[in-house]
């Protein structure tokens, strides 16, 4: 998480100084004291949800219920690979559950 949280943190530096973003720009990190809120933003209140996919998202349970409720909610979503990680197979999706619950 410390490479990928200091890169979350650049980008939404560089987000919010850009004229091409015109509304706020949240990171989840930034408020994770009351996580039903978190959910209720990223269902209704962002446009965009920006994935930083590293090796260990698949393990946070957090990352996969905001990516799960933007899916729910049609929410565009833009999946950003950072070092060494691949799109996951669907072996290991499907494994997924298995590997969570174990």
């Amino acid at each position: 998480k410390d490479g990928a949280g200091a890169f979350a943190r650049l980008l939404k530096l560089e987000l919010s100084s850009s004229s091409k973003v015109s509304g706020e720009v949240f990171l989840d990190s930034d408020n994770l004291t009351d996580l039903d809120f978190l959910l209720d933003v990223v269902a209704f209140q962002i446009e965009k949800l920006v994935i930083l996919v590293t090796d260990k998202i698949f393990f946070r349970p957090w990352c996969l219920a905001e990516v799960a409720v933007a899916e729910q909610q049609d929410v565009d979503m833009i999946s950003v690979y950072i070092a060494d990680c691949d799109k996951p197979t669907d072996d290991f999706i499907e494994s997924l559950p298995k590997q969570l619950l174990d």
